[in-house]
C-alpha cells in the first residue's frame, strides 16, 4: 500500500465491484473512476472513489481493464466528507 503523509482511519468493506463510470474531479481535473459495489458487510455504502494517485499501480490497472468481475475483495478506503476512496483491495477466495 502507498504511504500517506497524513492519518486517516482506514475503514474494511468486503463485496464485489458490480459496475464503475469514469469522472473528473472538479477541483483538480483528475480523471477517476467511480466503483459500484455491492457490500457483505455495509448496505448503506454502494460506491468508491478511485484515484490513479492514491492506488498501487496494479489496483489501477485492474479498474482500468475491468478485472475485477466476478471476484470478491476485502477494500479498504478511507473517508473524506461523504466519499469513501479506495486505497487498496485484496482478492478473496469464492465462497
Amino acid at each position: 500500500m502507498k504511504e500517506y503523509k497524513y492519518n486517516k482511519k482506514i475503514h474494511e468493506f468486503l463485496g464485489q465491484v458490480t459496475g464503475k463510470f469514469q469522472d473528473t474531479l472538479y477541483d483538480t481535473k483528475e480523471n477517476i473512476y467511480r466503483l459500484r459495489v455491492k457490500l457483505e458487510n455495509n448496505n448503506s455504502v454502494d460506491e468508491f472513489q478511485v484515484r490513479k494517485s492514491l492506488v498501487e499501480n496494479s489496483v489501477w490497472e485492474k479498474v482500468v481493464n475491468s478485472d475485477y468481475i466476478d471476484k470478491r475483495y476485502l477494500f479498504f478506503c478511507d473517508k473524506i466528507t461523504s466519499t469513501y476512496r479506495l486505497k487498496n483491495w485484496k482478492e478473496l477466495p469464492k465462497n
